[in-house]
């Protein structure tokens, strides 16, 4: 059973919420979208490399209008997923269903 995409708004609780995930729950997450409040982008570092380790492919988005809010979007999935991410566009206004992407990083479909 695969679950459907979390998407965490946790008003920087994001990583306690992700940390805890037991074990045996993240390979049923194949996406997840998360709000990251960090004025210094550490936490957001923090929580793409815990995402990373645990299989997935990741994308931070900082849309132009916010770049100074310290409000981050990350996009998640799983490396070998049947479907794509949809990736942040280079400009940071939305997100690309197809075209303009960033390249994510993680672990290699």
């Amino acid at each position: 059973m695969t679950l459907q995409p979390p998407q965490i708004d946790a008003e920087k609780s994001e990583l306690d919420i992700l940390k805890g995930i037991d074990d045996r729950d993240w390979p049923k997450i194949a996406q997840i979208v998360i709000e990251i409040h960090d004025r210094t982008r550490e936490l957001a570092k923090r929580i793409e490399q815990l995402l990373i380790e645990k299989g997935y492919r990741c994308a931070v988005e900082q849309k132009k209008l916010l770049e100074h809010s310290g409000l981050f979007n990350l996009y998640a999935t799983r490396a070998g997923a049947a479907h794509e991410i949809a990736l942040p566009l280079q400009g940071g206004d939305g997100v690309a269903a197809a075209g303009i992407t960033k390249r994510p990083r993680g672990p290699e479909v």
